[in-house]
């Protein structure tokens, strides 16, 4: 019967999804590079002058944001909005296990792709399982191509984007 079960089953878990979602980043691109283009803040956290685009950050940053409707656009939000929005105690929770997992994602994508290999962020999913533990569905850690990335020496000040062009 076991035998019949393996590669054919999983375990599921039932989770009451909280309304955040978390951006780990370490590097300034994208909604980030525009916001701090705009104010010199990434969701509300100032960051130090001159940075270019690309730039890798001094230590990964949670960005987290609102997590939208189907077909909505989820916004940046600051860390304070979003413990408005789950409370201070799931809001530590959520960030700690959040640059946590970036940095071992990181690590890993580093010991595998060379001298080259980099993770530009990560999208989180947290979820909460009986009344006090936050909890990463499992998903989470799935492997996305878009949050893996090719770095390459000219990539700082130019985006992602043209170093994916120049590699093509």
């Amino acid at each position: 019967m076991i035998s019949q079960l393996q590669r054919r089953s999983m375990v599921v878990k039932r989770l009451k999804v909280f309304q955040i979602e978390s951006i780990v980043r370490g590097y300034i691109t994208g909604s980030a590079w525009s916001s701090y283009q705009e104010n010199g803040t990434v969701c509300g956290r100032g960051l130090p002058p001159g940075l270019q685009e690309s730039e890798k950050l001094q230590q990964p940053l949670w960005t987290p944001c609102t997590k939208a409707e189907v077909g909505g656009k989820d916004e940046n939000i600051s860390p304070a909005e979003a413990a408005r929005i789950v409370g201070q105690a799931y809001a530590d929770q959520i960030e700690q296990l959040s640059l946590e997992l970036y940095k071992e994602a990181n690590t890993y994508a580093a010991e595998r792709a060379a001298a080259f290999g980099v993770l530009k962020d990560w999208l989180v999913k947290n979820g909460m399982k009986g009344k006090e533990m936050v909890e990463m569905p499992d998903d989470v850690a799935l492997k996305s191509i878009d949050r893996y990335k090719r770095a390459y020496r000219s990539i700082v000040g130019k985006g992602w984007d043209a170093a994916e062009e120049a590699a093509a």
